[in-house]
């Protein structure tokens, strides 16, 4: 019935914007029928999850009923995108740029509306920005030269955010370590007592 009306007066029935007399009359009776047979669905409580600590993606629900025949709309937030399902779940993915200005309390919203013919109901919902973390990488350590004892290798590491990394160790007692800040590159060098007498460590 609310569809027909508005078809009659030209106007879509997803977005119905009259623009003359006979449109605002047809749309003013669809609207009344509608406050009346579809009236604006209860405010749903927004669940959200946790975001994905590699790619910082959040997914959740509206909170709205699943079974309702509602269709969804939402205002984009600032700092991603999100996507709707028709049963009133999202997704939120946050721009690799946001993710690294992020802190650990970081947060972005977005609206999301829910329609039922003419009447419509909206809630906000708040997602974490996800700063990301170094993730461990490969680990190479080559074999100890004859001579020397000394060791080199690698550690690697990725930021799930994209961040350019820095290195720092910890030095064994024993030993001594170079190391480029920027690759992760190592050398290990044991003293002469050490090679002797004990097997050391050095974490990275």
């Amino acid at each position: 019935m609310i569809g027909l009306l508005l078809s009659l007066g030209g106007m879509s029935t997803a977005n119905p914007q009259p623009h003359n007399a006979i449109q605002r009359a047809l749309y003013s009776l669809a609207n009344r029928i509608s406050t009346v047979f579809d009236p604006p669905p209860p405010a749903g409580i927004p669940t959200v999850g946790v975001a994905d600590p590699v790619t910082g993606v959040v997914t959740g629900s509206l909170g709205f009923p699943t079974d309702a025949g509602l269709t969804f709309t939402a205002t984009q937030p600032t700092a991603g995108v999100v996507t709707l399902t028709g049963d009133g779940r999202f997704t939120y993915t946050p721009t690799q740029q946001a993710r690294q200005a992020a802190g650990l309390t970081t947060t972005d919203t977005f609206t999301a509306t829910a329609h039922q013919g003419l009447s419509s109901t909206t809630v906000t919902v708040t997602v974490t920005v996800d700063p990301g973390v170094p993730t461990a990488g490969a680990v190479t350590v080559g074999d100890p030269d004859t001579s020397t004892g000394q060791v080199s290798g690698s550690a690697t590491f990725t930021d799930t955010a994209g961040r350019d990394l820095t290195y720092t160790v910890s030095v064994a007692t024993a030993a001594t370590v170079s190391y480029d800040p920027a690759t992760g590159a190592f050398t290990y060098t044991p003293t002469d007592l050490q090679r002797q007498a004990v097997t050391d460590t050095t974490t990275t």
